[in-house]
């Protein structure tokens, strides 16, 4: 996944809401702290204003149970701001 855009002030903090679904079971929803997630993929907080752009590649677990799974997110800095919309999914057979 790539991401790139600008970032027009400096994000000192957020939050990520997400949900996810596999097959047809109902969603799972949380919300996870912004700085969290990104140190994930290798970025730290706070993030300077200017030009972003970030790659993210990750293998899933081989414990991973086959299916369709999809998923939405958003995430907002400090001022409730929305940063970026993501939605998905993958279907992971085994």
């Amino acid at each position: 996944m790539e991401l790139s855009g600008t970032i027009m002030e400096k994000i000192n903090s957020g939050r990520v809401y997400g949900e996810a679904q596999f097959n047809n079971l109902p969603p799972l929803r949380e919300t996870y702290d912004l700085c969290y997630v990104l140190s994930y993929i290798g970025v730290l907080c706070p993030l300077a204003a200017g030009e972003a752009q970030y790659s993210v590649s990750k293998e899933f677990p081989p414990h991973v149970i086959p299916g369709n799974y999809t998923f939405t997110g958003t995430a907002t800095d400090q001022m409730n701001n929305e940063l970026f919309c993501l939605k998905g999914g993958c279907v992971i057979t085994g």
